[in-house]
Protein backbone atom coordinates (compact mmCIF):
# COMPACT_ATOMS: atom_id res chain seq x y z
CA UNK A 1 0.00 0.00 0.00
CA UNK A 2 1.54 3.37 -1.28
CA UNK A 3 0.05 6.46 1.31
CA UNK A 4 1.85 9.76 2.60
CA UNK A 5 1.84 8.56 5.91
CA UNK A 6 5.07 7.91 7.73
CA UNK A 7 5.33 4.38 9.52
CA UNK A 8 4.56 6.01 12.93
CA UNK A 9 1.32 7.27 11.49
CA UNK A 10 0.67 4.09 10.24
CA UNK A 11 1.01 2.10 13.32
CA UNK A 12 -1.14 4.64 14.54
CA UNK A 13 -4.44 3.63 12.59
CA UNK A 14 -3.23 -0.19 12.80
CA UNK A 15 -3.92 -0.01 16.71
CA UNK A 16 -7.17 2.38 16.52
CA UNK A 17 -8.32 0.12 13.78
CA UNK A 18 -7.31 -3.15 15.88
CA UNK A 19 -9.44 -1.34 19.01
CA UNK A 20 -12.40 -1.08 16.76
CA UNK A 21 -11.78 -4.67 15.39
CA UNK A 22 -14.11 -6.02 18.19
CA UNK A 23 -14.41 -9.81 16.73
CA UNK A 24 -10.71 -9.73 15.68
CA UNK A 25 -11.43 -10.77 12.17
CA UNK A 26 -8.80 -8.50 10.57
CA UNK A 27 -11.78 -6.48 9.15
CA UNK A 28 -14.66 -4.05 10.51
CA UNK A 29 -18.05 -4.60 9.29
CA UNK A 30 -20.90 -2.43 9.83
CA UNK A 31 -21.69 -2.32 13.25
CA UNK A 32 -18.03 -2.37 14.33
CA UNK A 33 -17.63 1.16 11.97
CA UNK A 34 -21.37 2.44 13.05
CA UNK A 35 -19.56 2.31 16.18
CA UNK A 36 -16.59 3.75 15.93
CA UNK A 37 -18.26 6.64 14.02
CA UNK A 38 -20.57 7.28 17.11
CA UNK A 39 -17.54 7.30 19.20
CA UNK A 40 -15.93 10.51 17.26
CA UNK A 41 -19.20 12.21 17.07
CA UNK A 42 -20.32 11.38 13.69
CA UNK A 43 -23.91 9.98 12.63
CA UNK A 44 -23.67 6.20 12.02
CA UNK A 45 -26.16 6.10 9.29
CA UNK A 46 -23.59 7.39 7.15
CA UNK A 47 -21.98 3.56 7.62
CA UNK A 48 -23.68 2.41 4.50
CA UNK A 49 -22.35 5.87 2.65
CA UNK A 50 -18.95 5.00 3.88
CA UNK A 51 -19.19 1.39 3.11
CA UNK A 52 -20.33 1.95 -0.83
CA UNK A 53 -17.31 4.21 -1.53
CA UNK A 54 -14.57 2.83 0.72
CA UNK A 55 -15.38 -1.01 0.56
CA UNK A 56 -13.62 -1.34 -2.92
CA UNK A 57 -13.37 -5.04 -3.12
CA UNK A 58 -17.25 -5.35 -1.87
CA UNK A 59 -17.00 -8.29 0.65
CA UNK A 60 -19.38 -6.02 2.92
CA UNK A 61 -16.04 -4.88 5.69
CA UNK A 62 -13.43 -2.22 5.84
CA UNK A 63 -9.80 -4.38 5.61
CA UNK A 64 -7.05 -2.07 7.42
CA UNK A 65 -6.00 -1.14 3.80
CA UNK A 66 -9.33 0.67 3.24
CA UNK A 67 -9.84 2.16 6.87
CA UNK A 68 -6.65 4.30 6.12
CA UNK A 69 -7.80 5.48 2.42
CA UNK A 70 -11.40 6.32 4.84
CA UNK A 71 -8.94 7.90 7.06
CA UNK A 72 -7.09 10.30 4.30
CA UNK A 73 -10.47 11.06 2.66
CA UNK A 74 -11.87 12.12 6.14
CA UNK A 75 -8.21 14.70 6.29
CA UNK A 76 -9.19 16.03 2.74
CA UNK A 77 -12.88 16.67 4.07
CA UNK A 78 -11.82 18.86 6.86
CA UNK A 79 -10.66 21.42 4.39
CA UNK A 80 -13.39 20.47 1.91
CA UNK A 81 -16.27 19.56 3.30
CA UNK A 82 -17.74 18.71 -0.18
CA UNK A 83 -14.95 16.10 -0.64
CA UNK A 84 -16.91 13.27 1.12
CA UNK A 85 -20.22 13.90 -0.81
CA UNK A 86 -18.64 14.30 -3.92
CA UNK A 87 -17.05 10.67 -3.09
CA UNK A 88 -20.60 9.12 -2.59
CA UNK A 89 -21.87 10.63 -5.36
CA UNK A 90 -19.47 9.31 -8.06
CA UNK A 91 -19.79 6.28 -6.18
CA UNK A 92 -23.53 6.02 -7.27
CA UNK A 93 -22.86 7.77 -10.52
CA UNK A 94 -23.15 4.22 -12.23
CA UNK A 95 -22.72 5.18 -15.48
CA UNK A 96 -19.73 7.83 -14.79
CA UNK A 97 -21.25 10.46 -16.68
CA UNK A 98 -20.91 13.00 -13.89
CA UNK A 99 -24.89 13.33 -13.04
CA UNK A 100 -27.52 10.72 -11.59
CA UNK A 101 -30.50 10.55 -12.67
CA UNK A 102 -33.85 9.72 -10.12
CA UNK A 103 -32.72 6.13 -9.61
CA UNK A 104 -29.32 7.04 -8.07
CA UNK A 105 -30.50 9.90 -6.30
CA UNK A 106 -32.81 7.48 -4.16
CA UNK A 107 -29.74 5.69 -3.85
CA UNK A 108 -27.81 8.56 -2.86
CA UNK A 109 -30.07 10.25 -0.57
CA UNK A 110 -30.35 6.46 0.65
CA UNK A 111 -27.09 6.34 1.45
CA UNK A 112 -27.56 9.62 3.63
CA UNK A 113 -30.49 8.02 5.52
CA UNK A 114 -32.87 9.66 3.74
CA UNK A 115 -35.40 7.43 2.24
CA UNK A 116 -36.85 8.24 -0.71
CA UNK A 117 -39.25 7.08 -2.84
CA UNK A 118 -38.51 6.38 -6.93
CA UNK A 119 -41.82 8.72 -7.10
CA UNK A 120 -40.33 11.13 -4.79
CA UNK A 121 -37.07 11.35 -6.21
CA UNK A 122 -38.78 11.72 -9.98
CA UNK A 123 -39.82 14.93 -8.33
CA UNK A 124 -37.00 15.83 -6.66
CA UNK A 125 -34.84 15.59 -9.87
CA UNK A 126 -37.54 18.35 -11.18
CA UNK A 127 -36.63 20.78 -8.56
CA UNK A 128 -33.20 19.87 -8.09
CA UNK A 129 -32.46 20.05 -11.93
CA UNK A 130 -31.27 23.93 -12.43
CA UNK A 131 -30.38 22.96 -15.93
CA UNK A 132 -33.26 21.33 -17.56
CA UNK A 133 -31.45 17.85 -18.40
CA UNK A 134 -33.17 15.73 -16.40
CA UNK A 135 -30.12 14.87 -14.67
CA UNK A 136 -28.56 16.01 -11.14
CA UNK A 137 -25.20 17.37 -11.24
CA UNK A 138 -23.29 17.50 -8.44
CA UNK A 139 -23.31 21.41 -8.16
CA UNK A 140 -27.28 21.41 -8.05
CA UNK A 141 -27.28 18.67 -5.78
CA UNK A 142 -25.41 20.49 -3.35
CA UNK A 143 -27.36 23.57 -4.01
CA UNK A 144 -30.24 21.67 -2.91
CA UNK A 145 -28.96 20.67 0.13
CA UNK A 146 -26.77 23.25 0.95
CA UNK A 147 -23.58 22.13 1.02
Amino acid sequence: MSTPYTQEELNGFKEKFDMIDLDHSNSLDQYEFSSYLTSIGLDPRLTPACFKVFDVNGDGTLSFDEFVEYLKHCKIAETDPRHLYKLIFDAVDKDKNGSIDANEICEFLGLLGIPMTPEMAQEEVKVIDKDGNGLVEFNEICDAIDL
